[in-house]
């Protein structure tokens, strides 16, 4: 509103060229001083714009890496399950039954602990991709906030440009 203010009082004295001059001089410094403004935005957008980037890309890195633990689990059920079937097809002897039970006791116990730490690390992925999504929801809501304040800015630029080449039209 000051600018209006100025500009109106700036059109009543247009028989004062030495502060018409100043006048326009001052316009011209604020009209650097926005477009100052306006660079600094944009830069801040892209800095956004690169680390939104960069999130997405560490999401796609998470999802592969849950993927892929959840393919070693399943595929750790199945050995587990063909570990059990083959425990059941041993009961004939049972001094061999003794010897594949102490096997593969031992072979479930040590991929039980590996299923054990891959449904851990599927909890820590599933938790680090739900921080991610956090995370750039939080960056999408302040790129928003970014892009109106770009878009009034804008606006008040060319407010100002119109109103500059006016004021020169009508001076002349």
């Amino acid at each position: 509103m000051t600018l209006i203010c100025f500009l109106l009082k700036l059109m009543k004295s247009e028989t004062d060229f030495p502060q018409i001059d100043e006048k326009i001089k001052l316009l011209h410094q604020i009209w650097k001083v926005l477009m100052q403004n306006l660079k600094k935005i944009k830069a801040d957008y892209t800095k956004l714009e690169q680390i939104i980037e960069e999130i997405n890309a560490s999401i796609e890195n998470k999802k592969a890496t849950l993927n892929e633990t959840i393919i070693n689990v399943e595929k750790l059920e199945g050995q587990i399950n063909v570990i059990k079937e083959q425990i059941n097809s041993a009961k004939n002897n049972e001094s061999y039954i003794n010897q594949r039970i102490q096997s593969i006791t031992g072979e479930i116990d040590t991929q039980s602990k590996e299923l054990a730490k891959s449904e851990e690390e599927k909890k820590k992925n599933e938790k680090s991709l739900n921080e991610i999504v956090v995370n750039q929801t939080e960056i999408s809501e302040e790129m928003a906030s970014v892009n109106e304040e770009h878009v009034e800015l804008e606006k008040k630029l060319k407010e100002i440009r119109l109103k500059s080449l006016n004021y020169l039209m009508q001076s002349l």
